[in-house]
Parts: C-alpha cells; sequence; structure tokens
C-alpha cells in the first residue's frame, strides 16, 4: 500500500541533540525529510522511501537507525526495530533551457561546443536510462517571445543524441529574447515532471550568452527572484554562460547563488571539462534511503510518522488509505501522515 508525501522540517537544537557529529556540517542548521512510497502491506513491518537535505538542498550523508529516530503516533519507535539502508541510485531530473536570443553566439563559439554541453551528460554514463528524466525547452522570439519543448520529456539518453545530430545551434531571434521568462517556464515545467517538490533531485541548466532583457539591474533582481522560487520547490538552477568575455553574468550568477546551484563561464576549449564536473555534482545527488521499522502499535485507524520530533510538522499532506490490507493480526492500518 503506497502513500503520499509527508515532510518534516527540524530546528537546529533537534539536529544538534538528536544527529550529533555523524552529518556533515551544513546539515545541522536544518534538515528537510521527504516520506514517499509508504507500504504497509507486510503489516506490522511498515517501510517508506525517505529522501533528506539540507538548508542547501544538499543530500544528508549518514543517516542510521542511531541518528534518526521514528515515531508513529507520537512514540519513539526502538532502534533495534528500525533499519535505515541507503542507496545511491535515485532518479535525476535533467531540463536544459537553451536561449536562443537576438545575439546568442553558438555559431562563434562552436557548434560542437554547443554539443558537447548536452552530448556530456550521457557520453559519461551520468543519465541514467529508464530511470532518469531528460527535457529540451528553447527560448526564442521570431514572430513571439516564448519557450517551447523541443526535446522529451525522455527517459533514454539515445534520445537526445539523435536530437543533437540534427539540431541547428543557430541564431534564430529576430528579436531580444526575455531568458528569465524562459526560466520561468522551466520551473513551472519542472512542477509537471516532479508533481511532489524535493521528492527527487531536479535541475534546471540554461545555456545562453546572456541575458537580453530586461535591462541588467532589473534583471538581477528578477533572477533573484526566480532563483529564490526554484530554491522554494528544491530545484537547483545552473546558467551556462557562451560569452567569452563574461558579459552581463551579474543575473547568471544571482540565479544560481540564491538557488544553491552555479554559475558556469565555458570556453571554446574547456566545454568538456567545465560540464563534466557540474554532472559529477549533481550524480552525487542521487542518495535516499529506504527506512523499514516494526509497528509497536496495534491500534487500528489513522497514524502519523513524524522523525526525530514527537510534534506534527505544519506541512506535509494527510493521506487516505487506498485499499484494505488485511495484517497477521487482521488489523487494517490506514493512513500514515500527518493532518
Amino acid at each position: 500500500m503506497m502513500w503520499r508525501l509527508v515532510r518534516v522540517t527540524l530546528l537546529a537544537s533537534l539536529l544538534l541533540a538528536l544527529l550529533g557529529t555523524s552529518l556533515p556540517a551544513r546539515a545541522q542548521s536544518g534538515t528537510t525529510f521527504f516520506i514517499t512510497e509508504v507500504n504497509n502491506s507486510q503489516f506490522p513491518t511498515i517501510s517508506f522511501r525517505l529522501r533528506a537535505v539540507d538548508l542547501n538542498n544538499q543530500v544528508v550523508t549518514g543517516l542510521n537507525n542511531t541518528n534518526l529516530t521514528v515515531y508513529e503516533n507520537g512514540k519513539a519507535v526502538t532502534a533495534e526495530k528500525v533499519q535505515v539502508t541507503p542507496h545511491d541510485d535515485g532518479p535525476l531530473v535533467f531540463l536544459f533551457l537553451l536561449d536562443q536570443g537576438q545575439f546568442a553566439n553558438f555559431d562563434s563559439f562552436g557548434v560542437n561546443n554547443i554539443r558537447q554541453v548536452f552530448s556530456r551528460l550521457t557520453d559519461n554514463n551520468v543519465f541514467a536510462n529508464g530511470r532518469d528524466t531528460l527535457e529540451v525547452m528553447v527560448r526564442q522570439n521570431v514572430n513571439s517571445d516564448r519557450t517551447e519543448t523541443r526535446l522529451g520529456p525522455t527517459q533514454q539518453g539515445g534520445d537526445l543524441a539523435t536530437w543533437l545530430a540534427s539540431y541547428p545551434f543557430e541564431r534564430r531571434s529576430t528579436n531580444r529574447t526575455k531568458g528569465l521568462e524562459g526560466v520561468a517556464d522551466a520551473i513551472k515545467e519542472m512542477g509537471r515532471l516532479i508533481p511532489i517538490p524535493g521528492s527527487q533531485s531536479g535541475v534546471i541548466l540554461l545555456v545562453t550568452r546572456y541575458i537580453e532583457d530586461p535591462a541588467t539591474a532589473i534583471a538581477i533582481s528578477a533572477a533573484q527572484n526566480q532563483a529564490n522560487d526554484a530554491k522554494s520547490k528544491y530545484i537547483w538552477l545552473y546558467s551556462f554562460q557562451t560569452d567569452l568575455s563574461q558579459s552581463n553574468k551579474q543575473p547568471l550568477q544571482a540565479l544560481t547563488v540564491a538557488s544553491n546551484g552555479q554559475y558556469v563561464p565555458l570556453t571554446r576549449t574547456g566545454v568538456a571539462a567545465s560540464v563534466d564536473s557540474v554532472y559529477q555534482t549533481l550524480n552525487a545527488q542521487r542518495l535516499y534511503y529506504t527506512v523499514t521499522y516494526q509497528s509497536e502499535s496495534g491500534e487500528a485507524g489513522t497514524r502519523t510518522i513524524t522523525l526525530n520530533s514527537l510534534e506534527r510538522p505544519a506541512t506535509g499532506k494527510r493521506v487516505r488509505r487506498l485499499g484494505k490490507v488485511s495484517s497477521p493480526t487482521g488489523i487494517r492500518p490506514q493512513a500514515l501522515g500527518p493532518t
């Protein structure tokens, strides 16, 4: 039996008291837990999938039954009855946004160099077929300034290679593009690809010369707003800039700093090294855990799972029973998650 998301945000004091030094230092100021795929079909054994991130939206390592306390209906489950198993094969969503503006320099930068920005994702086997998701969106202004999907969503890396072989990376816009509106469209699309924000890793990769419209001072403020929106949805923003002199880079930096992503200035001879570093960084964010515990409550009805806290979180969803499940004792547990 499967249920939807339960999210728990921990205060620093709880982390310091309960998690100790086994977690990275950056995680000790607050951790958000994402609980999905709750299964009680083998009641009283209950399992769920757990993804944990710190305030920088980086996965939290080192969780185990000594620093992760499971509470069921406000009562701590004995540590010996809890098993926490790490996995390093969690799915990633890669959403490319290609800004083909009026001043795009892809021809002079080198079409093959631009193709490498995309192809290195699959050439180095970072993209996992059948598990990861890939989509390419384009911002251009020919008859109107708009964002369009050019590839995907797909879970097959070969689709990217096919698309790259024929797509013309050329200046297509007759007017300036609003690249940041393209970012807004990409954030909305990411919400469709990851309906429960934070339940899996997602990144938007902007490929552009620079933000053409609005002017830089206004664009910086707009970029910060976009970045904050992405951060609230646990989405990383990365900017690959193709302008060799790094003109108007401030909005691109603002996008990435606030969203815990990275600004990457590209050179004609260093594309592979630059993007490989990014993809390896993202590849390290696949960590998640399977948590299994033995329920100590024989009561039927609604149940609440919280982690490292007796209190129900302010956020999270009440989830309802999807069907009947018989246990050896005849108990039919209904819901797991806070109201």
